[in-house]
């Protein structure tokens, strides 16, 4: 179960996950066969695939659940990134 907020409890999926039901539906399945099979509401479905473009372009990496938009980055958004980077490599 995932995090809850005011009660509801919220699954949180990965882009990887994200990007098999995207794949999935461009395969042919239905919306409503795939949000049955990872336990979601179909408008959850049609959120992802909304966002595919995104999705898509988005670098996955392990963990990876949420994509922050542009308008919410600052510069200090950028700085700790860029930060990170140099400490992994």
């Amino acid at each position: 179960m995932g995090p809850t907020k005011h009660g509801v409890s919220r699954t949180v999926l990965t882009i990887n996950t994200k990007r098999e039901m995207i794949a999935k539906v461009e395969g042919g399945q239905k919306m409503a066969d795939i949000a049955r099979q990872y336990g979601l509401n179909r408008s959850t479905v049609r959120t992802i695939l909304a966002k595919k473009d995104i999705i898509k372009k988005t670098q996955a990496t392990e963990g990876v659940t949420k994509i922050t938009s542009a308008k919410q980055r600052s510069a200090i958004h950028d700085k700790m990134e860029r930060l990170l980077l140099v400490w992994i490599n």
